[in-house]
């Protein structure tokens, strides 16, 4: 489809979105009756207070839970409706996830933290480095490939986590309180690399977080209290 003249295209679609958890006897209504919709190379922010859902809907949008009922649709396809393998399989080609406590592994040096990303597809060892300096340079960390996590400050380490995300070239970028673990100035560093991803590749970001000031960078905001988009 032509969108050189700036048309929007959904490429996260919500219908009526509703997960409840069973908890102590009680229902625990995570996400309710949510629709919405994310256009192809947008970003967004997903803002709201702790326990208001905003985090449970970022999973249910990657295909990390499922709902209790109502659908998510990504490029055409209802991801509700797939079964595991399948939808491993898609996640795996479709979205990158990038989370607060970062999930590298800290016997690897960056390089190979990076490049855990193309053990799914079985990429040669000359492409694997060449996708990973590539994407060392985009976040500014072309200098510490060698070094090991533990090596580096925590700004640096969650540009590691999604140059880690990115390695496939996903369409989607899924991040989930980035920069709760950081620091003002590494926080807004962070938020302006979605940007410059968004921007330059194309990718649609979707960002949970609790800031407003962290919000207010992304393209849209969406507002999520007791589970409801408000």
């Amino acid at each position: 489809m032509d969108t050189s003249a700036g048309e929007k295209v959904a490429l996260i679609t919500t219908e009526s979105l509703t997960k409840r958890y069973r908890v102590g006897g009680h229902d625990l209504l995570a996400t309710d009756n949510v629709s919405i919709t994310i256009n192809q190379g947008e970003f967004v922010a997903i803002i709201g207070e702790s326990g208001s859902g905003k985090s449970t809907l970022l999973q249910l949008l990657g295909g990390l839970d499922k709902p209790t009922s109502g659908s998510v649709t990504i490029g055409g396809v209802d991801i509700t409706n797939l079964s595991d393998g399948k939808l491993s399989k898609f996640r795996s080609q479709t979205i990158g996830f990038v989370f607060q406590s970062f999930y590298l592994q800290p016997f690897l040096t960056l390089r190979r933290n990076i490049e855990v990303a193309a053990m799914p597809s079985r990429m040669k060892r000359a492409a694997r480095r060449a996708r990973t300096d590539e994407l060392a340079e985009q976040v500014g960390l072309t200098d510490r490939l060698g070094y090991y996590p533990r090596q580096l400050s925590g700004g640096q380490i969650q540009r590691v986590a999604i140059a880690r995300a990115l390695f496939n070239k996903p369409p989607i970028l899924l991040a989930d309180e980035p920069t709760g673990n950081l620091d003002s100035q590494n926080s807004r560093g962070i938020i302006a690399l979605f940007r410059d991803v968004c921007r330059t590749l194309g990718t649609t970001v979707v960002v949970v977080t609790h800031s407003r000031e962290i919000a207010t960078m992304a393209d849209r905001v969406v507002m999520v209290k007791d589970g409801a988009v408000v």
